[in-house]
């Protein structure tokens, strides 16, 4: 069974600073969700199972009125934050339902298919946007905080592969565009 790797992100986060898990949760969504998504309610059922292993320790603070509980990593969590970043990354298998019905696309209208693809660069185009505004916040913390050069790194990734999907959505609505597609792959 593989491990789960979201407990490897939040050990991450926690290894930086100590967060409740509603922080976390934001910070995930600010960061690095471009590329590991993870389902809110599942958060405090990992960290509560962090906790019962002793890779976190919890207290009680007071923040606006209401408790929250702040998670702090221990030396056990950061042990084991360092011994899975120390694994090779184990590849996993891509799953895209755009790229799958394309492939049965001659089973599609063109019409379908040219709005899927109009329908993927203006995805390609916001993610663009975002990422910007996300690298311009990131080259002003780059002489500060010595994690943002890595954070540009896959930053970078995330504007590439952008870039490539949106070129290559362009290049398939011409050729749904020009052409009726009969037959199949």
């Amino acid at each position: 069974m593989q491990p789960n790797r979201t407990k490897f992100a939040l050990l991450g986060f926690l290894s930086r600073k100590e967060s409740s898990a509603y922080r976390l949760q934001e910070t995930i969504a600010g960061s690095v969700a471009n590329f590991w998504r993870e389902n809110d309610g599942r958060v405090y059922p990992i960290l509560a199972k962090m906790e019962a292993e002793g890779l976190v320790t919890a207290r009680e603070e007071a923040t606006g009125g209401r408790k929250s509980k702040i998670y702090t990593i221990t030396d056990a969590g950061l042990a084991a934050l360092d011994d899975w970043l120390a694994d090779d990354p184990v590849p996993r298998p891509p799953r895209n339902e755009l790229l799958l019905k394309m492939f049965f696309g001659y089973r599609q209208e063109p019409e379908v298919l040219a709005r899927w693809l109009d329908d993927k660069i203006a995805e390609s185009d916001a993610d663009l946007a975002r990422f910007a505004k996300t690298r311009a916040k990131l080259e002003a913390m780059v002489d500060d905080v010595p994690d943002a050069t890595f954070w540009l790194m896959t930053l970078d990734y995330g504007e590439r592969r952008a870039a490539f999907e949106k070129d290559w959505a362009r290049m398939c609505r011409e050729r749904v565009g020009d052409r009726n597609l009969e037959g199949g792959a």
